[in-house]
Parts: C-alpha cells; sequence; structure tokens
C-alpha cells in the first residue's frame, strides 16, 4: 500500500487546479477537490460534496491562481459556500494554505486562526517556472491580434523580471528586434546582453514611436495617456501586468490603439504544466515543514 504523504484539498480555480490536483495524487497525497471546473476529476482525487468535507482533517489547502476573480475567490461563481471565511471556519490549525495573490487581510486572518499562509505568486520556483508558459501564451495572442508577422518586427519589453527575461529570449529567437525598459540599473545591465537595446523609463517616449509590439511585464501603471499619443495606430499593446494593469485603457481607446490585458496565461495556454509547478512548490514547503518538525532544519 502507497504510504500516504498528508491530506490535501485543492480548491476552485481553473484547469491548473486540477493537474495541480493529479500531480500531488501521484506524489502520494490524499487529495479532495472542490470547486473545480466541472469534468475534470482525476484517478486518485476524491470530489468533496461541501466546503466542510473537503477540508477536513487536510494538511494542505490549495487555493486557485489567482486566489481572487472579480469580487470573490475563483470558483466561488461555481461553488456559492467558496468564501474566505468557509475556508478559515474549516480548516485545522498548524495547516498549510496556498493561494495566489493572497491578500494581508486575508493572512492576519489566517495567523490569527493558526494556520501558515503561502502565496505562490511569491513562490521563486513559481515565478520562474510560469515565465515559459507565460511568455509562450502572449506570444501566441501577439500572432492571433495582429495581421502583420511577429518574426523580425520591432518590440518593446516594459521590464526584466523573470517573465520580461523570458520574453526577451523567445523574441529574439524569432529575429525580432528587442530594445527593453528596465529602471533597475543591474538589470538594465543584464538586458544589455540579450536585447538589441536597452533604456531606463526616460527612453520609452522616443522607442515607442517605432515598435510594431509593445508588451508590458512591469506592475505598475507605465502607459498613459501622454504617451499613448506618441504610439503609432497599428501597434499592439500586450499587457502582463495585474488587475488593473500597466496600461490607461480608456486613453488607448480614445487613441485607437488595441491594448489588451492578459492575466492568467498559464492557466489558458499551459494548464498541466502550470499546475505542475504549483504542485513542486507544494511538496518543497510541505518538506519543509516536515523537516522543520523533526529539527532537521535552522529556525
Amino acid at each position: 500500500m502507497k504510504e500516504i504523504l498528508g491530506k490535501c484539498a485543492v480548491l476552485g480555480g481553473d484547469r491548473r487546479q486540477v493537474y495541480l490536483a493529479r500531480s500531488l495524487a501521484e506524489k502520494g497525497f490524499r487529495v479532495r477537490c472542490f470547486g473545480l471546473p466541472e469534468g475534470t476529476a482525476w484517478e486518485g482525487c476524491e470530489t468533496a460534496g461541501s466546503l466542510e468535507e473537503a477540508l477536513f482533517q487536510a494538511d494542505i489547502v490549495a487555493g486557485p491562481v489567482p486566489f481572487y476573480k472579480g469580487t470573490g475567490i475563483f470558483g466561488f461563481e461555481r461553488e456559492k459556500s467558496l468564501t474566505e471565511d468557509g475556508i478559515l471556519k474549516y480548516m485545522k490549525k498548524n495547516s498549510l494554505f496556498f493561494g495566489g495573490g493572497l491578500s494581508q487581510a486575508f493572512q492576519r486572518k489566517a495567523e490569527q486562526a493558526g494556520i501558515y499562509c503561502i502565496d505562490f505568486m511569491k513562490e521563486e520556483q513559481v515565478i520562474i517556472g510560469n515565465t515559459r508558459a507565460a511568455a509562450e501564451g502572449i506570444l501566441a495572442e501577439a500572432v492571433k491580434r495582429s495581421p502583420s508577422n511577429l518574426g523580425g518586427s520591432s518590440c518593446i519589453v516594459i521590464g526584466y523580471g523573470a517573465c520580461g527575461r523570458t520574453l526577451t529570449d523567445y523574441l529574439k529567437a524569432i529575429g525580432c528586434c528587442v530594445t527593453v525598459i528596465e529602471k533597475d540599473r543591474e538589470r538594465a545591465l543584464w538586458a544589455g546582453m540579450k536585447a538589441d537595446k536597452t533604456a531606463g523609463p526616460a527612453g520609452l517616449e522616443k522607442a515607442i514611436e517605432d515598435a510594431s509590439y509593445i508588451f508590458n511585464t512591469a506592475p505598475a501603471l507605465v502607459l498613459k495617456e501622454a504617451l499613448l499619443k506618441r504610439v503609432r495606430k497599428d501597434t499592439l499593446i500586450l499587457d502582463l501586468a495585474s488587475f488593473p494593469g500597466g496600461v490607461d485603457y480608456q486613453a488607448a481607446e480614445r487613441e485607437g490603439i488595441q491594448a489588451v490585458l492578459l492575466p492568467g496565461l498559464p492557466g489558458i495556454y499551459a494548464p498541466r504544466s502550470s499546475g505542475e509547478i504549483l504542485a513542486e512548490a507544494v511538496l518543497e514547503r510541505w518538506n519543509q515543514k516536515i523537516r522543520r518538525q523533526e529539527g532537521l532544519l535552522w529556525k
């Protein structure tokens, strides 16, 4: 009989949660699912009839990525009991809770209840692992939305974090002329090793005039109205920033520029790979907890 590593509940979300649940079951966890997309049961995973049943004695609870969608938790539209208060009510003390983009208020309430929260979007292996899916997804969107070839075109990548680095590599691989806009000096120096040109935020005003594609990965409002007035009408802007995004969308519409906010690309284009990355993060944190309990980790 296969040893059970622990009991895990997987809640809400999109197809990433389905593959997360399957991967955890394959790793040896007993998995209960609640509020996942319909028709997505896998061998080794149980479907709970209620939130209380899903969370009963769970050592680990894996919430969705992103945790919030609209005015509630991602999955609330399928299961109305899937709320912050409901989760905290039924989770046991000293358990681990995972989710993507957890609010400070929720984390404080969880801590008061003796629950340890881990934000998927702050886990290094998730950040780095998801950059490939995000980059491939945004390239697919660029090809789908533009009447012109992406390969060989003039592109701007705003931000040279994990996603910006991977995206730049992909664009260069298909022959694009890439300008990276990065305010951090060290990151800009690294960008200079891969991109055709680099500039700080002040250089965006000039670079923007010649770009066929603008990819924003910076988590801030970067493309404001004054800059958008300098953008060509046939330029496509693709925004990877978290909601509400890095573009003044009302100004873009007034200027007749196509600008698109694209959250959750890993879940759309590579749910299996993304779910497996989440499972690896869960397993690593679980192993850390076990080793700490056994006195094998430094405090």
